[in-house]
């Protein structure tokens, strides 16, 4: 049995998002908020974990496409008062250059939220959520809702994996949930020196038969490929967040597609919109002998 984080109706809509801050983390990575003025059809509070927005940077010809960025946390407001969320961001290109520079505030248009998110997993009593690099901000939101659920028979773990001390970033945050949280970082500049699928490989050698194992993973696709391999070896449930270049974020440009099998196995494959079929897929239902992504 599973279930949804949010039961709520999140279709789609349009807002003005006003820029509250936007704070420098290390030198690429940034933690913005925002604050979009409600309506009764806005959708934004009721955002799933995994879940993201297109944001127009500009009215100008540049940046002339929006951006796809994570819905990291959602703040509750008043019915049809003000919303304010957060989503965190790393300078990758000229778009996210110019986005640093934003101060309070800037208006930008959002669309949202879109996607499919993750799904909560009653039936398991062992939740894993592993997340690498700027990924911890597609799990953020599901990290908070599960360890509401943590008790004597279910247990919730965290293992994030970043390059060095600099790049853990949130930490002080992922505190406040009290869960199960082990950091690891290439260089041993903080927590385990590694990688953090070698952390969850090591706890499935463990618990390996002894608990029911929901995975649930966010960050590049190297260590996507290494999770889904660990968690097929071990007969581990597996979510995976995909991270693809978006144009439109509702599939009609299909510029972000994906190999998925294909329900009736004829064709054998079949291509599907990261941002619309996902971008949380069951492990499953991607397609490939190599577990590539």
């Amino acid at each position: 049995m599973t279930t949804q984080i949010s039961a709520k109706s999140n279709a789609p809509g349009i807002f003005r998002s006003t820029v509250i801050s936007n704070r420098k983390l290390n030198p690429n990575c940034f933690l913005m908020r925002l604050m979009l003025e409600e309506t009764k059809t806005a959708s934004l509070p009721a955002a799933s974990a995994g879940q993201f927005v297109m944001l127009r940077l500009s009215n100008s010809v540049f940046p002339f496409l929006p951006r796809p960025f994570g819905i990291m946390q959602v703040h509750k407001s008043k019915p049809f008062g003000a919303c304010i969320y957060d989503i965190l961001y790393q300078i990758a290109g000229t778009g996210t250059r110019f986005m640093s520079t934003l101060k309070p505030g800037y208006v930008m248009q959002a669309f949202g939220p879109l996607g499919n998110g993750f799904t909560i997993n009653t039936g398991v009593n062992t939740h894993v959520i592993i997340a690498g690099g700027i990924g911890i901000a597609g799990v953020f939101m599901l990290v908070r809702e599960l360890s509401k659920k943590q008790d004597a028979n279910n247990t919730i773990h965290l293992f994030y994996g970043a390059k060095t001390a600099r790049d853990a970033v949130l930490l002080k945050e992922l505190k406040k949930f009290k869960i199960n949280t082990l950091l690891s970082t290439d260089d041993g500049s903080a927590g385990q020196k590694g990688f953090v699928t070698d952390i969850y490989r090591n706890f499935s050698a463990k618990i390996k038969g002894k608990r029911t194992v929901q995975v649930y993973a966010c960050g590049p696709d190297v260590m996507l490929n290494e999770v889904m391999n660990v968690a097929k070896n071990y007969s581990h449930l597996c979510q995976i967040s995909l991270d693809r270049r978006m144009a439109c974020g509702i599939g009609v440009c299909r510029g972000c597609v994906c190999k998925t099998k294909s329900p009736d196995k004829s064709p054998e494959f079949m291509y599907s919109t990261v941002c619309k079929d996902g971008p949380v897929f069951d492990m499953n239902s991607l397609t490939n002998t190599k577990n590539e992504v």
